[in-house]
């Protein structure tokens, strides 16, 4: 799957937009971690700076931190409920 492109950015399930936390944030860090939740927001509005999903109804933000000691998942979404 990830050989085949899938998971790039101009593939089906785009993965990591920002550029991971090598470029873009650390995870061990509350506010830092928040940027990855903004970043999802973004993509959803359509308005990304860089790296923007053509259509993106839907935007899964992950993150752990201290180890792996904890981790969070938050699922954001363009249509309202």
């Amino acid at each position: 799957m990830v050989e085949s492109g899938v998971i790039g950015p101009g593939g089906s399930l785009p993965v990591t937009t920002d550029g991971g936390t090598m470029s873009f944030s650390h995870p061990g860090v509350a506010a830092q971690q928040f940027q990855r939740v903004a970043r999802g927001v973004r993509q959803l509005r359509g308005d990304c700076p860089s790296m923007q999903v053509a259509g993106a109804q839907v935007a899964l933000c992950s993150n752990g931190g201290s180890g792996a000691l904890f981790a969070d998942v938050l699922l954001l979404g363009s249509a309202r409920p």
